[in-house]
């Protein structure tokens, strides 16, 4: 036995002038997987010896010699013929020590004779998914087969070795003589070596380690003079030491998580079907298989994820466009962004059943909405649609996606049998919020806790945890456990009042939102406040139902956008700019509606579709379409001239719920309800609310309408008062 891993049978077997073909001979040389793992295989083999007999040799060959006994005679017969091609199913961490020692204990002598006329063996060792092919000057896969196929026709043996068949080339499996599967290193293989180290007789291991012995631990684990007992237990203790740390017990599951009842009925669904389905009691076919969710900034898109793989007991497999793009080291390269992808869904197969949760997919933009970056963005839609149902399939993978903006999303992406179903995140009530508090303050109780998520509406799950976090600071400054105090202080202190005079345009802009939506029921508030929030003043959450809608109900919702600026000019005399800013804006909101009405709604003055009205391409279309964007104006400053007369029949509800607002900062939309209804005159309410009533403005499906699910103030509130 060889003292240490021998180097001339390796410069044999990789030296590509061995060959008189040696110009065909790049169909290993030009796979990056393997001239990786021959670095490996070589540093191996060029190691200084730190003792008189190798373990790791000692363990390959026990390893080889027991497949091959389990394989009958005629197997290692038929691996040594000449032109064999033998594919070998090895453990993990292994490939490069087994194809060693598959030439070295297996092949032998015989290496000349299998190679056939004076030609080199041809390997292939796969340690991971090989990476598809590109331009950068790798040949084609394609290619790479047909070189195979002459190497075979030639007569030379081939060898193939990976932990996953599929990683190896389609045709070097299908071509192989013998698939020989090596199981990994057992108790009795490792005191084996324990006794061939020491000379000495040597306990039995633990099964457990045995099973999770990489290479170098039985190399690092020598010392000299130790006792085989010495050995076996610094190996057990480097076992040990290499095992990832326990995740830490979720904080989040569904028993926990307030969710509304529709979305939590899906996701009870999503587990009960996976655990089915985990012990063969239902088929794959069967199972939900993906979901798209939806909702503003910050209400627990990540956090429903991670629950959701909590409470089914299985990994959570997380990718987004940011970490294709730049790797998980960091190292941005456009060109790897495809094969970072399919990696993704490849560590997913590798552990199914899971949860494999893609975040803000809006990142990639859906067909037909990128400008001038269509063919990028269109070739990566199309290698995610390959990995959702393509060849390769995802059977056990369960595949959620997050997006603030559901209208961003490729349709194609949204068919059956992928994300089909759309479930909306909405930000937390007072009830819920006061669970996700308790949840980030473990001595204070829901019920207790109510105060503070009184005040804290309007805000999301992200802010509770802030907002926990002050709160124990300021607990922790002040040497004493946390009260309830602490958090209201930190709730309302922590973005700061605004001075008197733009509290009270931020509470009159607000409440105009909310006194619309009441009086034409153009949906149901949720919440208001006048609490700043990041780049807000302020917000009123409104929950719409999802149906189709008519022109007299998105004109509705038109004038319910417009009613924050109508009562600043009814009010103070003048708007702010307040109503305007970015694409989330009010004056955004309600253009972009309008120009649905005209451009691809068929509800406008014309029937001709003139194309989606996305906010980034809305000024481009109307530059191009004249008469549109005059039909637009006069829309928008007729619904704008119809807020500010409805509001000055309910002047009394808008100042009652103004006052509200700057007394208490955050209303529910029951608070609101119950101010409108206490403040309203009983004579003409009806007949008002008739000559504007669209009788419960229900919500559209993307691209039909780009109506939002929940004006939130993430969503709607810029500037100085939205």
């Amino acid at each position: 036995m060889p003292a240490c891993w021998p180097r001339s049978p390796v410069s044999e077997n990789t030296s590509p002038a061995d060959s008189p073909e040696s110009a065909d001979d790049d169909w290993m040389d030009c796979d990056i997987a393997v001239r990786e793992a021959e670095t490996v295989r070589e540093d191996i083999e060029e190691r200084e010896p730190t003792s008189e007999i190798d373990p790791v040799e000692i363990a390959v060959e026990a390893m080889l010699r027991r497949a091959l006994a389990a394989g009958a005679p005629a197997l290692e017969q038929a691996a040594t013929q000449p032109g064999a091609v033998v594919v070998l199913r090895v453990p993990a961490f292994w490939p490069a020590q087994i194809a060693w020692g598959w030439r070295r204990f297996v092949l032998g002598h015989s290496k000349s004779a299998i190679t056939g006329r004076g030609g080199r063996l041809h390997e292939c060792i796969r340690t991971e998914a090989p990476a598809p092919a590109t331009t950068s000057g790798r040949r084609r896969f394609e290619d790479d087969e047909e070189a195979l196929a002459k190497r075979i026709w030639r007569g030379h043996g081939a060898l193939g070795v990976s932990p996953d068949l599929a990683w190896l080339p389609p045709a070097l499996v299908q071509a192989a003589d013998r698939i020989v599967e090596i199981p990994p290193p057992d108790a009795d293989i490792l005191r084996q070596v324990a006794v061939r180290l020491c000379g000495e007789p040597a306990p039995q291991p633990d099964e457990a380690v045995a099973a999770e012995v990489k290479p170098e631990m039985l190399q690092l684990a020598c010392r000299p003079s130790q006792s085989a007992r010495e050995y076996l237990d610094r190996l057990a203790r480097l076992v040990v030491a290499a095992r990832p740390a326990p995740p830490p017990a979720p904080r989040w599951t569904l028993d926990t998580l307030p969710l509304a009842p529709e979305v939590e009925a899906v996701a009870r669904r999503m587990v009960t079907e996976l655990d089915a389905f985990r012990h063969g009691l239902l088929p794959w076919s069967e199972v939900d298989r993906g979901a798209l969710l939806s909702g503003p900034p910050g209400c627990g898109k990540t956090t429903f994820a991670q629950a959701l793989a909590a409470s089914a007991g299985v990994p959570l497999v997380v990718g987004s466009y940011a970490l294709w793009e730049s790797g998980q080291d960091g190292t941005g390269r456009y060109t790897e962004i495809i094969p970072r992808l399919r990696r993704t869904f490849a560590d997913a197969r590798a552990c199914a059943p899971c949860i494999l949760f893609i975040e803000e997919l809006d990142s990639i933009m859906g067909r037909g909405k990128a400008g001038h970056n269509e063919s990028w963005f269109r070739s990566i839609n199309n290698a995610l649609l390959a990995e959702m149902d393509g060849i390769g399939g995802r059977e056990g993978i369960i595949v959620i996606a997050a997006t603030n903006f559901p209208d961003d999303i490729d349709p194609a992406l949204r068919r059956a049998g992928r994300l089909d179903r759309e479930l909306v995140l909405r930000l937390p009530d007072a009830a819920q919020l006061a669970r996700i508090l308790a949840a980030h303050l473990p001595g204070l109780t829901p019920a207790a806790l109510q105060p503070a998520a009184s005040a804290a509406l309007g805000g999301s799950g992200a802010d509770c945890e802030r907002w926990a976090r002050g709160a124990r600071r300021r607990a922790r400054q002040a040497g004493r456990p946390v009260e309830v105090e602490d958090v209201i202080t930190e709730i309302r202190d922590g973005a700061g009042r605004h001075p008197p005079a733009v509290l009270r345009r931020v509470a009159f802009h607000e409440a105009g939102h909310a006194v619309a939506a009441c009086v034409l029921r153009s949906g149901s508030v949720v919440s208001a406040t006048v609490r700043r929030n990041g780049g807000t003043s302020g917000g009123v959450a409104v929950q719409r139902d999802r149906a189709p809608a008519t022109r007299g109900e998105i004109e509705a919702v038109i004038m319910e956008l417009l009613a924050g600026r109508a009562a600043e000019e009814l009010v103070l005399g003048e708007p702010s700019s307040g109503s305007g800013g970015p694409a989330g804006s009010d004056l955004a909101a309600a253009t972009s509606l309008a120009a649905a009405l005209e451009f691809s709604l068929g509800l406008g003055e014309t029937l001709v579709w003139r194309g989606d009205p996305e906010p980034r391409e809305l000024a481009s279309l109307l530059a191009f379409h004249h008469d549109a964007a005059e039909r637009l104006e006069q829309r928008l400053r007729s619904a704008l001239a119809d807020a500010r007369t409805m509001l000055a029949r309910h002047r009394a509800e808008l100042e009652a719920v103004a006052a509200a607002l700057i007394d208490r900062e955050t209303l529910s939309g029951a608070e609101v309800t119950s101010i409108i209804a206490a403040a309203r005159k009983p004579q003409g309410t009806d007949s008002e609310r008739a000559a504007f009533r669209p009788v419960g403005l229900p919500e559209l499906h993307p691209p039909q309408c780009p109506l939002p699910p929940c004006v939130s103030p993430e969503q709607r509130g810029t500037g100085n008062a939205s």
